[in-house]
């Protein structure tokens, strides 16, 4: 089945079809431009918080490392793990050696992990930010100083806060939409109503002009387009009317002559 089959007929339908698609569309786009501008706002304050709180790790632990103080170590990343997003904190050594590991399981309180291979560590001493959008993750390293290099903080932070914000946003620009959508679409019903009328009387009008009977459709002085179509229909009508009134009499005038020629002798 073509599209064109599928099209209404009737022009008030496809005007409100049509006014309803065009601001669908623009609906949609104008909540996918909020839901980038919600997603760019949660992913820039989330890698800020991940810097910041790698930063003061680093520059916390550093004693606690120069010292072997493990345990205290583990008491900080303990205590550092209380935001929501975080997953994983770690500290190694520059070789990338675990030395403290607080992991948190879904659903479940932080616990430390060791044993775990070493892990691969930046190429450059410089703090980075990585997104792993495989696994919807955010990766911050932070090079511990005391001196010299002597280590990394690698906070591993989930993404889900962001897509958890861009569901929202888009929850409510959808609802927020359609309520916009429905308002527009009888805003548009109702100033339409008069003239598609208008478009309506007119049409049946012209179907009717060829009895001849000289009637006269109202004139819509709401639009100048409607005043012309409606003076045309009746100038029209006239005319019809006329030429048939004149042609009547012709005819009748020679069924006179004929019929006075018969009888004729």
């Amino acid at each position: 089945m073509t599209l064109s089959r599928l099209w209404p007929r009737r022009l008030s339908i496809q005007l409100q079809l049509t006014f309803s698609l065009l601001i669908g569309i623009s609906i949609v786009f104008l909540t996918y431009s909020e839901v980038q501008k919600e997603v760019d706002h949660v992913s820039s304050a989330l890698k800020s918080q991940a810097s910041i709180l790698a930063e003061n790790l680093a520059s916390t632990s550093g004693e606690l490392l120069l010292t072997r103080d493990y345990t205290g170590l583990e008491l900080l990343l303990f205590r550092s793990i209380r935001f929501d997003d975080i997953k994983k904190i770690q500290v190694l050594d520059k070789s990338g050696n675990l030395l403290g590991n607080v992991i948190r399981l879904e659903d479940s309180e932080p616990i430390a992990q060791y044993g775990d291979p070493a892990i691969r560590v930046p190429d450059s001493v410089d703090k980075l930010q990585i997104i792993n959008k495989f696994t919807s993750e955010l990766i911050s390293w932070q090079p511990i100083y005391l001196g010299e290099h002597i280590g990394w903080v690698k906070l591993t932070y989930s993404l889900s806060s962001i897509s958890d914000a861009a569901i929202r946003k888009w929850n409510v620009g959808i609802l927020d939409g359609l309520i916009k959508l429905t308002l527009i679409v009888l805003i548009i019903f109702i100033i339409l109503r008069k003239p598609l009328a208008s478009i309506e009387r007119s049409t049946q009008f012209a179907e009717q002009i060829h009895q001849s009977n000289g009637n006269l459709v109202a004139i819509d002085y709401s639009a100048s387009e409607l005043q012309k179509l409606g003076t045309a229909l009746n100038n029209a009508s006239i005319t019809v009317n006329r030429k048939t009134t004149d042609l009547k009499k012709v005819l009748s005038d020679l069924e006179r002559i004929a019929a006075f020629a018969e009888n004729s002798p």
